[in-house]
């Protein structure tokens, strides 16, 4: 397969910028049949991964509940309130209820504080998916919460 990239420069004439030949093969050394399927499905997958996934940060500042509140029933970037997926009443949602939660956070994984829990849950939330529960939470809302208005909605979410 060749890929060419290619501007008309005028009328008549062109320019190839990238020129690239390869051959996918199988391992009996057969070309494959669907090489550019292969590869646009690679390019998908490659387009899917987190590029800009925000580490965890290590220390907050202090946090104000109020504020959290707000954050919470609040749109965060281009998502949904968390307020339409996690409840505070106990009823089953799309995501898990937040009652009680600022009792049961610090004993959701071993070795991690509430704090850290809760961080992490809101900043990678795929690592700390609740049984019972899929990993369906957007996983940029890290990406769009300074470190202090994480510190205030982790605060209101300790707070319930």
């Amino acid at each position: 397969m060749m890929v060419l990239i290619t501007l008309r420069l005028r009328q008549n004439v062109k320019l190839t910028i990238l020129r690239l030949r390869f051959s996918l093969t199988n391992q009996h050394n057969m070309p494959l049949r669907y090489p550019s399927v292969i590869l646009l499905l690679l390019l998908a997958l490659a387009a899917c991964t987190p590029q800009d996934a925000r580490p965890i940060p290590t220390a907050l500042p202090a946090g104000d509940a109020a504020n959290g509140e707000v954050l919470f029933t609040s749109r965060i970037g281009n998502q949904v309130e968390c307020s339409s997926c996690h409840s505070l009443d106990g009823s089953r949602g799309t995501g898990p209820s937040l009652l009680g939660y600022g009792e049961v956070a610090g004993r959701r994984r071993s070795g991690m504080s509430a704090q850290e829990y809760t961080v992490r849950s809101i900043v990678q939330p795929g690592d700390v998916v609740v049984p019972g529960y899929s990993n369906i939470m957007p996983s940029n809302f890290g990406q769009h919460l300074s470190d202090q208005d994480l510190a205030d909605l982790v605060a209101y979410l300790l707070s319930q």
